[in-house]
């Protein structure tokens, strides 16, 4: 819940809409860690690991990409 609420505060910002978007998103993001969590349960936790680390380094390598191309 700790994470789902940081995750909160970098779509609120002074705009109304933004709470019950960042609620929204909360779920989503909520609905999607529930989801792998069921998906992974068979999974033997080498692979499990190797996966994480697969999404870690696509997500940090998209992030530098538009960090590059915004700059």
């Amino acid at each position: 819940m700790l994470l789902l609420g940081i995750f909160g505060l970098f779509i609120v910002n002074s705009s109304w809409w933004s709470w019950p978007l960042a609620v929204i998103a909360c779920l989503f993001v909520y609905f999607l860690e529930t989801l792998w969590d069921n998906a992974s349960a068979r999974v033997k936790w080498q692979n499990l690991l190797w996966s994480c680390w697969i999404v870690t380094l696509l997500a940090g390598g998209l992030n530098l990409l538009i960090l590059m191309l915004v700059k």
